[in-house]
């Protein structure tokens, strides 16, 4: 901390010197800090006065933590995992945790639906904020279609069709097959 002198006036001299004497720190903890800073105001004819200023920094401020703004597109059948947003706090730093307080998911169909989940972020100092992160889980992957193997049949016989069969990472196999 850069200390800022206090400012010092006389009614004899123009020019009064103010000087540092003395800084005490006690960092009993990075939540709550106290300065005590004693000054010396010395005037043109060498008369000096005292004083003492006492700052206490805390931390009341929570932590940022960053969510993305828009949902964020996980393709469907894809495995994903629950990254914690990142956060930083101004005093403690990175020594913030983040705890996932709640998942809630809101289907539109099975091919596209939204997972919001719930962050909160705690500093050093016990200061806490929340966000929210949304992933939008949809179907872009065409399904895989299997093609019956070839056939010869005998002119005259009767025609035996095999139909393809198909399957989705989404829909499984509950795919239209036309």
């Amino acid at each position: 901390m850069d200390p800022v002198p206090p400012t010092a006036v006389d009614s004899c001299c123009l020019a009064v010197t103010v000087s540092l004497v003395n800084a005490v720190t006690n960092l009993s903890s990075t939540c709550s800090q106290t300065y005590t800073f004693t000054w010396m105001a010395t005037d043109c004819c060498t008369n000096s006065s005292f004083c003492t200023e006492v700052v206490t920094l805390v931390d009341t401020n929570p932590p940022v933590m960053l969510c993305s703004p828009t949902p964020v597109p996980v393709e469907c059948g894809s495995p994903f995992a629950l990254v914690p947003p990142p956060a930083i706090d101004a005093c403690c730093g990175t020594n913030v945790t983040v705890v996932l307080l709640g998942s809630s998911t809101n289907f539109v169909n099975f091919c596209r639906y939204f997972v919001t989940n719930t962050w909160r972020a705690t500093d050093c100092c016990t200061n806490s904020t929340t966000c929210t992160q949304t992933l939008v889980v949809q179907d872009t992957t065409p399904p895989v279609a299997n093609c019956a193997t070839n056939q010869t049949i005998q002119c005259g016989s009767p025609l035996v069709f095999t139909p393809p069969t198909a399957v989705d990472a989404c829909c499984g196999a509950a795919v239209t097959i036309s």
